[in-house]
């Protein structure tokens, strides 16, 4: 069993306690302009690239075949099975290179049309739903929870149907991500493979910018909305929600009533709040 803590302002949480519901956001309103919404990068490699798919291209006319699909020049290397004399030619040699040259020279033309087609219509309407795997972080308190006048909600991922079956951590990168790395493009030209749209959506859903990665982030994809709207409530189950954790700064009267309504609709769930420590920059966690 694992938790999951969801950081919101003390109306926010008043809704989430009542309804029963998360907000699952499209890209457009998340608090980063690069959060799912980045240019796919061309590898700053290509000479590289080159000369892997060169060697791969060979071994595989000559019939060392890796494991993985084909595309179809992999099919189309199948169908005529060129002799390795052929493979180690001056002739072969230049028309892999001219080969090589003009598919790279298409994806890099292509990328534009494909960052802001494809990627635009794929994940414009899409739907994330964003929590924490830890509770102390104070910046993260400053940031959502109302400058710590806001509350925690701590998730359990152990009980049935539980929609955090499905939640991944966010990956955190210096430089946005590439289409294909270098071996994923090396196989593509030398006849393997693709790349699969489950691939895709793992790159753009789970990366962000090194600058967020103090948040340390875990997020569900719910695929495309069901309205235009950017955002939608949705239900998770009342076991799920195991605990509430309210701010140091949350005015007392707050707490009584919040309490009252978690105990009401989730008996089960701890109550909780924060502290701070007189000797370091820390908070810590008590019971209420």
């Amino acid at each position: 069993m694992r938790h999951f803590y969801k950081y919101v302002t003390t109306a926010t949480g008043h809704i989430i306690l009542e309804n029963g519901t998360l907000r699952w956001s499209a890209p457009a309103v998340l608090n980063d302009p690069f959060d799912m919404q980045f240019a796919f990068q061309v590898s700053r490699n290509l000479d590289t690239v080159r000369a892997r798919a060169a060697e791969k291209y060979r071994k595989h006319v000559a019939g060392e075949w890796l494991d993985k699909p084909l595309n179809n020049l992999g099919r189309l290397i199948r169908l005529v099975r060129v002799r390795q004399s052929i493979a180690t030619s001056a002739q072969f040699e230049e028309s892999l290179n001219k080969l090589f040259d003009e598919s790279l020279e298409r994806l890099v033309v292509g990328m534009p049309w494909f960052n802001a087609e494809v990627m635009g219509e794929q994940f414009s309407n899409a739907r994330i739903c964003c929590f924490s795997d830890v509770p102390t972080n104070i910046l993260m308190w400053s940031y959502y929870a109302e400058n710590h006048a806001g509350l925690v909600l701590r998730f359990r991922d152990d009980t049935p149907d539980n929609q955090l079956t499905e939640v991944k951590q966010v990956r955190y990168v210096e430089q946005m991500p590439q289409l294909y790395d270098e071996d994923e493009l090396s196989d593509t030209l030398a006849g393997y493979g693709g790349l699969p749209p489950e691939r895709i959506i793992d790159r753009v859903v789970w990366t962000k910018s090194s600058h967020w990665r103090h948040e340390q982030e875990w997020r569900i994809y719910g695929g495309n909305g069901r309205t235009v709207a950017s955002y939608e409530d949705r239900p998770f189950g009342n076991a799920e929600l195991d605990g509430v954790i309210f701010g140091l700064r949350m005015p007392f009267a707050t707490v009584t009533e919040l309490s009252g309504l978690t105990k009401g609709k989730y008996p089960h769930a701890e109550l909780l709040h924060t502290m701070s420590f007189e000797n370091r920059y820390e908070l810590r966690i008590e019971r209420l």
